[in-house]
């Protein structure tokens, strides 16, 4: 039996890390300023500064979203 090896990475769930709000623990972060003072808002609670936290987490095929 020959494995269609695309189809099987397809199959793979996905790696990524999503940037967390730190007051609300909220992923609703927007990039404010246009990169240029690296600040960062929260859409759900308006917390801005340039402090976020960073969260590994896991893209299901059906994109479900899981912690690493």
């Amino acid at each position: 039996m020959k494995l269609n090896r695309s189809r099987a990475r397809e199959n793979v769930p996905k790696e990524t890390t999503v940037l967390v709000c730190p007051v609300c623990g909220s992923d609703e972060i927007d990039y404010e300023l246009g990169l240029l003072t690296g600040q960062y808002k929260c859409l759900r609670c308006h917390y801005f500064g340039a402090f976020v936290l960073k969260r590994d987490v896991v893209v299901g095929e059906d994109g479900s979203v899981k912690d690493r």
